[in-house]
């Protein structure tokens, strides 16, 4: 048996345990490029440990990431490989994992906000889903996914409260719609529709597709020039570093963002404000020589 052949299987096994879609195409890219052009070819009896080197080298071909999501995904398939009964000829737990730079949190000032609202022509359908759409993701922090799979009836306009279903965990729970200003500019969306779609976000007659609303931002908001990506996610990564920014414990923002774990919430979701670690910088070392005057 080659490595290649345990592909299909265990992308099934990765499907089984309940990997979102998303998940599952990262693996299959990774596995049908980097590892397969690594070794793919290569018998399992004839593996060896100095063969995951080719594979770091193989990945350094997609992004900063790439060889540690490269080494990641295939240290996975033999930790399958092994639980499905195959012989490993070496200790895949010595397969060592590179390390790359932090990811940088990028999310979005008062002042960019002012400026993409900007962006959407109101008066047009597509330019008022965008606008009710992005205060809708500001306000409730939910991720793309989560939004688009909503229906009107999921919306509790008097509790103000919505059920949604977590794509990450496939559990259900409540997340709260808090500021006026998306309550009505959601309102003024759906008062604005003449279908009878149930879907809570509509493109055309259809419930709208990440896609669709991912390519109308872009371009509405191109000429902005920002050097960060405009995308539905750098909403949901503002509303965390601003809960964060305004002293709200981390606890508390891991449940509003609806992570397993504070970890993930610090690590990929919490930015750092430049200028306000200069103002506390500058304020916590005047408190500190002004002693010595």
């Amino acid at each position: 048996m080659k490595v290649k052949d345990l592909f299909e299987d265990y992308l099934d096994y990765r499907f089984k345990e309940g990997n979102c879609l998303k998940t599952i195409k990262e693996i299959t890219r990774f596995l049908a490029q980097p590892i397969y052009q690594a070794v793919g070819e290569i018998e399992l009896d004839d593996l060896k440990l100095i063969h995951s080197a080719n594979v770091k080298d193989a990945g350094t071909k997609y992004g900063i990431y790439g060889s540690q999501r490269a080494i990641v995904y295939f240290k996975q398939l033999l930790e399958y490989a092994h639980r499905a009964g195959y012989k490993i000829p070496f200790n895949y737990h010595d397969i060592k994992i590179p390390k790359v730079p932090d990811k940088r949190v990028e999310y979005l000032s008062l002042d960019e906000i002012d400026q993409i609202r900007k962006c959407f022509p109101v008066g047009t359908a597509a330019g008022l889903r965008s606008r009710a759409l992005m205060e809708f993701l500001l306000d409730t922090g939910l991720r793309i996914g989560e939004a688009i799979a909503l229906n009107r009836e999921d919306v509790n306009f008097e509790t103000r409260e919505i059920q949604v279903l977590n794509i990450k965990t496939k559990e259900w729970g409540s997340v709260f719609i808090n500021d006026n200003v998306s309550v009505e500019w959601l309102k003024l969306y759906l008062n604005s529709r003449k279908d009878d779609n149930p879907a809570l976000f509509v493109s055309g007659r259809n419930r709208m597709l990440s896609v669709s609303s991912r390519n109308y931002i872009r371009q509405a908001t191109k000429h902005l020039k920002f050097s960060k990506r405009i995308c539905h996610h750098v909403f949901r990564r503002t509303l965390g570093t601003t809960l964060a920014q305004e002293g709200v414990d981390l606890k508390t923002v891991k449940d509003i963002l609806r992570h397993k774990s504070e970890r993930t919430t610090l690590r990929y979701y919490i930015g750092s404000d430049k200028e306000r670690s200069r103002e506390k910088h500058k304020e916590i070392t005047g408190k500190m020589f002004s002693s010595f005057i």
